[in-house]
This record gives C-alpha cells, sequence and structure tokens, in this order.
C-alpha cells in the first residue's frame, strides 16, 4: 500500500465517521489531548470536547452528508477538503438547508 492509499484510506474512514451518525466514532480519529478548532472559534481540546462538537452538529443537522472532495498534500502535511451538507431540523433548527466546504490539516 502507499502513502496515497493510506491517505485515501484515513480520509474514508473519516468521512464514513461523521456520516455514521456516531459522534464517537468522530472523536476516535483525534487524539486524546487533539484539538479541533472551527473557523476560527474556541479549540475543542481532547476526544471528550471533539465529540460533544460532532454531535451538536450531528443534532442541528440530522441529515448531514460530508463528502471528502479530494486530499492534498501541502508543507509536509495533508488537508483534508471536504463539502457539508444538511438541513437544520434538530432542536430549534431553522428549517434552512446548508452547503458548505472547508478543509482540515
Amino acid at each position: 500500500m502507499t502513502q496515497t492509499d493510506d491517505i485515501s484510506a484515513f480520509a474514508a474512514a473519516y468521512t464514513a465517521a461523521w456520516n455514521s451518525d456516531n459522534p464517537a466514532e468522530v472523536a476516535a480519529f483525534y487524539a486524546p489531548d487533539g484539538v479541533l478548532t472551527i473557523n476560527e472559534g474556541e479549540p475543542a481540546v481532547g476526544r471528550a470536547a471533539v465529540e460533544q462538537v460532532a454531535r451538536d452538529f450531528m443534532v442541528a443537522f440530522p441529515d448531514l452528508v460530508l463528502t471528502n472532495d479530494r486530499n492534498e498534500s501541502v508543507n509536509g502535511r495533508v488537508d483534508y477538503h471536504w463539502t457539508f451538507t444538511g438541513t437544520n431540523t434538530g432542536p430549534d433548527g431553522t428549517g434552512n438547508a446548508v452547503d458548505f466546504s472547508g478543509f482540515e490539516s
């Protein structure tokens, strides 16, 4: 298996975790002291905090679909580019559909 294959397999598994409706599966991809920061907000530090962030998205957008658009090597790291779609129909939801893209390093 090549490094590209390893990255593709990791990205596919991470994407599946986000689409699993199980926030613990997302958190399992992070180190015990791993950090997830969304839009320069307050960092979620540690698996429990990352799990809560994933749970919040899964509750707010019960039909969420995350797709892996591409993986890009940049200065010795890999950027995981994604698109998030869903409808905000969770508690106090707006009913609005969303479709936005971003990346994680």
